[in-house]
């Protein structure tokens, strides 16, 4: 039998108890039967070292003799055996309070380090309601078989026995039955309620089901304003034959009652070490540290299991600042370093490397720190990056995502609006998966916004060129048509022609280039190494598809383009060049004839080729001009859906803020309610709005012009909702009657600057599609406020803002949560009353992790595992030693801890145990 279970690797952990099973030759109701020519004992001993369950009550009725004679048994033919037993003797006690009648069941486990002797005396020392020939009454010990069924024992008489055989040390836990032969007085009988609360108060705990867990943690369950303690429940077996363990043993069983399901027999899990002491830990945690239920208890979803040292001997520490070297601490810590599911805290004197372990997972996890901002490690004489770890030197088991809080962090988040920005990056931002979304779809319709100005600049800059290209054209035509002869004009109509064609073949063979050398690109990136589903497939046939042309040719693993060449088209230049050659001579000799010399000749030869290009240039303006606008269309109609993003984001955050402010609703009297708000931040909005605005347009900027007053001229009009609504006449109307209403000069330069910016009707267009790009940009804008109570954060004192930092953190989030000595800035009072319960609640949501020297912390927080280091006198090296809370082994480095004596006291008291 293991007695002395030690702390697990992760510390406190659940596990399946079951404290109520008994044995075969159980004093009443004995239903096991031998199982063919195998040894009754043998049969029981193997289903109990197969079953699920880890520790075990092994019970009889005012007796110890079966559970001596089966750990014997056990610990022969298990000699390995990892399961833990307590003894559990039922009593029933000589009063009823049930509607039935029925006598109370009560129970006492006891630490298996207690010696059978000393069990042996108690029952010798209690005495039952039998009576000998001579009228003294019979002990329990001394009961005879038939007796069993009827013995009572009275329960002051079972408080004074323990005490006077075990004296003021508690080796034993009291359990009355909650249900059946149980406590459950009817209601009009005030002397059974009475009794009722009267065992309630001796009691420890109680055998029932999770339907009695609720009524037992209250505090108000007493017939008296006495308030009572809250207490666990557990739930047993109860087997009495080896059909019950088969049936019963470690597994949720349940019936159905007509249209109801009844639960027969339920599983209890207990978080703690497989000891006494460890089983005592769910009277202290009632809440915490046990569960009735089917399946394991939950654990945060994102966890980290260890880290790992495995540093050179060469290794040494250097401060930043400084040419002075250390030999490093943590170079001989070669064992894991493991964290619990729950709450690990690391503990130890300053210097013996808590600090280090911790900034060191945050640094390999890509969180940066103060702490090796100011120092390296040198590996060999070399700065060692901690990151990226070529060899290996730190190895970390778990999620790669922490959220670390260093004591500089602390003091940052409570400054100015710190806080509030980790709410929206980190607790709105980075979670809600619709968010990425909504970021997403909001990118892609800005990304339509700046398409949409750059096609307007486009637009004006076409219009401009082509209406420059009109007055070449029309002055050329002019030249030519100052020439009026019939012959001349059939002449450079033909070369106008000619040209036209020319350009138009030359246009092609571009295009035509230039989609081959798209097609590339398109089966250069879309190549796919692997399919994995239907659009993967799709994607491929497409991409063979156009692989598949005879320009695209696969030489060497790489993809060359090989133009075609068509001898028609080539033919058709060279004939339409000749033509050219010989209207051009054509046209020479035309004004030789006419006597004209060289001079006019060349001019008139100009304008001809000019009249062409300039044709053919102004119709591809305007050819470029229609796809510039129906790309303008089809992007407004994406733009236009920015307010429903924006609206879309607003509830998001809405609900967000809400749920984030629920949790931080502090029934508490050493902390405020924390609570968060937001709004546009409209200033913000018009200062980036402007800024984008005036660099769009900074040609339009007079030199010495103030850029503020600028501003103030292109705020006369609110740059919100309603202007969007104005069109570009009922614009410059209202701009102009508000210029002239504040009694602004018109020749002012900044008003100036304004008005001539807008003398364009696309650079309105370019406004509105700014004023579009930054209006519905909530998550730009969004300004969160923090309160503390009623009070704005940045209102608050230090202390205040740092309390609010640490309980948000710990209230909202979902990555591990490590913190370099959260008590830094807090009030010893507050970790006391308030912030160890709050770790004991939060850390079933997420993983905490702790380097704290707070006893109050690391005891009644409950860590689930704790880290002691330290460093001897004779050396410079951290050494740890791993354990939990009731590991009495390290009772002692505990108890050193600063108050850690106090804490452990505070922690008894409150349960009154």
């Amino acid at each position: 039998m293991n007695t002395n279970q030690k702390t697990s690797e992760k510390g406190s952990i659940w596990r399946k108890w079951d404290l109520h099973i008994h044995t075969p030759f159980t004093k009443l109701s004995d239903n096991f039967k031998q199982v063919g020519d195998e040894n009754i004992w043998d049969t029981f001993s193997t289903k109990i070292e197969e079953s699920s369950v880890a520790a075990f009550g092994i019970t009889d009725y005012f007796s110890c003799d079966n559970f001596f004679h089966f750990i014997d048994f056990h610990r022969n033919k298990f000699p390995e055996s990892k399961k833990v037993f307590f003894l559990n003797i039922e009593f029933r006690l000589d009063i009823s309070v049930n509607p039935k009648g029925e006598e109370v069941n009560i129970h006492v486990i006891f630490s298996n380090q207690i010696e059978k002797n000393q069990i042996e005396d108690f029952l010798t020392d209690l005495k039952t309601n039998h009576t000998n020939v001579g009228g003294a009454k019979i002990s329990c010990k001394n009961l005879q078989k038939e007796q069993f069924v009827s013995a009572t024992i009275n329960h002051n008489e079972l408080v004074a026995s323990l005490k006077r055989i075990f004296g003021t040390e508690k080796t034993y836990i009291i359990l009355a039955a909650a249900n059946n032969q149980g406590l459950r007085p009817p209601s009009k009988s005030p002397r059974k309620l009475a009794i009722t609360d009267e065992i309630d108060k001796l009691c420890d705990a109680f055998f029932g089901g999770r339907q009695n867990v609720e009524y037992y943690l209250r505090t108000d369950r007493y017939e008296t304003e006495e308030l009572a303690k809250a207490k666990p429940v557990v739930n047993g077996c109860d087997a009495h034959s080896f059909d019950d363990m088969d049936t019963f043993l470690g597994k949720y069983v349940t019936k159905e009652v007509g249209q109801k399901v009844e639960i027969l027999k339920d599983v209890t899990w207990i978080k703690s070490d497989l000891t006494f002491e460890g089983l005592k830990q769910i009277l202290y945690e009632p809440t915490f540290r046990i569960k009735i239920n089917e399946l394991e208890p939950r654990t945060p979803i994102r966890r980290l299991n260890y880290i790992k040292f495995n540093f050179p001997i060469q290794t040494l520490i250097k401060r930043k600042d400084s040419r002075e070297q250390q030999d490093f601490c943590l170079k001989q810590l070669k064992q894991p370093v493991y964290f619990s599911d729950y709450f690990t805290c690391i503990i130890g004197g300053r210097g013996t490397g808590k600090s280090t372990i911790i900034n060191l997972l945050a640094e390999k996890l890509n969180e940066k720190t103060d702490f090796f901002k100011k120092s390296d490690l040198l590996i060999n004489g070399s700065t060692y990056d901690i990151e990226n770890d070529p060899s290996n030197h730190i190895e970390i088991s778990g999620t790669n995502e922490i959220e670390f809080v260093s004591q500089g962090k602390i003091e940052k988040l409570a400054e100015a609006n710190e806080l509030t920005k980790l709410i929206f990056n980190e607790r709105i931002k980075e979670i809600e998966s619709d968010f990425i979304e909504i970021e997403s779809d909001f990118e892609d319709t800005v990304n339509k916004v700046d398409s949409n100005i750059d096609i307007v600049f486009k637009l004006i800059k076409n219009f401009n060129t082509s209406r420059e290209k009109k007055k070449e054209q029309l002055t050329i035509q002019k030249i030519i048509d100052s020439i009026n002869d019939d012959k001349y004009k059939e002449i450079t109509s033909k070369i106008k022609a000619l040209k036209e064609e020319l350009t138009s073949i030359q246009n092609s063979a571009k295009n035509y280039a230039s989609i081959i050398e798209e097609i590339h690109r398109i089966t250069t990136d879309y190549k796919l190494n692997k399919i994995s589903n239907d659009f993967d497939s799709r994607i491929d046939e497409i991409v063979s598809h156009l692989m598949s042309l005879e320009e695209l040719q696969e030489k060497d693993g790489d993809i060359e383009i090989v133009l075609k060449k068509y001898e028609a088209v080539n033919n058709r230049i060279h004939k339409i060049n000749s033509d050219l050659e010989d209207e051009a001579k054509k046209l020479r000799e035309f004004f030789i004839e006419k006597g004209t010399n060289e001079e006019t000749i060349k001019d008139s030869q100009k304008a001809s080729d000019n009249l062409a290009r300039v044709s053919s240039d102004i119709d591809k303006l305007k050819v470029e001009e229609e796809k510039l606008r129906a790309q303008y269309q089809e992007n407004l109609t994406d733009i236009n859906k920015l307010s429903n993003i924006y609206d879309k984001n607003e509830a998001l955050i809405i609900n967000s803020l809400t749920a984030i402010n629920n949790k931080l609703k502090i029934n508490d009297e050493n902390v405020l309610d924390i609570n968060f708000t937001f709004e546009f931040d409209f200033e913000f909005y018009k200062q980036q709005l402007f800024e984008e605005f005036y660099n769009k347009f900074r040609e339009y900027h007079i030199s010495g012009t103030s850029d503020s007053r600028v501003k103030e001229v292109l705020f006369l009009i609110v740059p919100d909702k309603e202007l969007l609504k104005l069109d570009y006449k009922a614009f410059k109307q209202r701009l102009d009657n508000l210029i002239d209403e504040n009694n602004y000069r018109r020749e002012n330069n900044y008003v100036k600057i304004v008005s001539n910016i807008f003398q364009n009707t696309g650079n309105y267009s370019i406004y509105l599609h700014l004023v579009r790009k930054h209006l519905f940009n909530l998550s730009k804008y969004l300004k969160i406020k923090g309160f503390y109570g009623n009070k704005e954060l940045e209102s608050c004192s230090f202390g205040q803002r740092c309390t609010a930092v640490i309980v948000t953190l710990l209230m909202t989030g979902v990555k591990p949560l490590v913190i370099d000595e959260p008590e830094a800035h807090l009030d010893n009072k507050l970790v006391a009353d308030y912030l160890v319960g709050l770790v004991k609640e939060k850390q079933f949501d997420r993983q905490i992790i702790f380097a704290s020297h707070n006893s109050n912390f690391v005891i009644n927080g409950d860590a689930g595992l704790i880290h002691i280091l330290d460093i001897s006198n004779e050396s410079v090296y951290t050494s740890n030693t791993s354990t939990s809370i009731e590991c009495v082994e390290n009772r002692k480095k505990l108890l050193k801890l600063e108050g850690g004596e106090e804490a452990f006291k505070k922690r008894e008291n409150k349960y009154g145990i």
